[in-house]
């Protein structure tokens, strides 16, 4: 996206780290960018962050996300800088730009979150079960307020629009599907594999993608296989969980 839209606009970008090595690699976006404001804020911060958040309104999931510094280098460089557009990339970072005024502002939800953690909530047990419906619960007036805020919202699906519309704000809402950069993902020679194979890419630590794949192994692949004996089903990804493992 960065890319894309560098090719006919100015853009900066700001952004947190988990690590010193993160924000160098990060450094890679400055040939797209006029400016990259970029934070570290390591994982033991961040959970103290959101374990502190547990008692106020404030959901632990923004609270994860939240940097001080980074918050006052934003407000300077608008401040400064006369901006077309301005916009939150989810939910959790929508309040680094709720407050700012004079220039349209966009908040690009991608999924509504709330609906994933109480969605999460339903295949735990307790104490998780009450644990991850009682943050949806705070994200999703969280989501309501905030997103009133904005000018503009957008998510990727339709169903992601109707959850959207079930908040109840009022707010104009588009839908922008998720793409992928075919010139980056072209691989520079095709084989075709002696059997057929289908391949599922992503990462195996994220709990929609867990519960797809084993979905489609354990009641999908099976069909596939009574039709087609040779077919394989491969998973690719970084941090597959135990679920996915076995």
């Amino acid at each position: 996206m960065i890319e894309h839209l560098s090719q006919r606009h100015s853009v900066i970008v700001a952004s947190l780290a988990h690590t010193p090595e993160e924000l160098d690699e990060g450094k890679r976006l400055e040939k797209y960018c006029d400016g990259v404001i970029a934070e570290v804020v390591p994982d033991r911060v961040r959970w103290l962050n959101a374990f502190k958040a547990l008692p106020t309104s404030v959901p632990s999931s923004v609270a994860y996300f939240w940097s001080s510094h980074l918050h006052r280098r934003i407000d300077e460089t608008i401040q400064s800088t006369k901006f077309d557009v301005v916009m939150a990339h989810c939910a959790f970072v929508a309040h680094y730009i709720e407050e700012t005024h004079g220039t349209l502002r966009i908040l690009d939800f991608c999924d509504i979150d709330s609906a994933k953690w109480r969605e999460y909530g339903h295949h735990r047990s307790f104490p998780l079960s009450s644990g991850y419906a009682f943050e949806a619960k705070k994200l999703r007036t969280y989501e309501s307020r905030v997103a009133a805020k904005f000018d503009h919202c957008t998510v990727t699906t339709q169903g992601e629009k109707e959850e959207f519309e079930s908040l109840g704000t009022g707010m104009p809402c588009t839908i922008i599907p998720n793409g992928v950069d075919t010139t980056y993902f072209s691989p520079t020679e095709v084989r075709r594999p002696a059997e057929p194979i289908i391949v599922f890419l992503g990462r195996m630590d994220y709990f929609p993608n867990i519960d797809g794949v084993c979905y489609f192994a354990e009641d999908v692949f099976p069909l596939v296989r009574k039709q087609i004996p040779a077919a394989k089903f491969i998973v690719v990804g970084s941090e597959p969980s135990r679920r996915v493992r076995d």
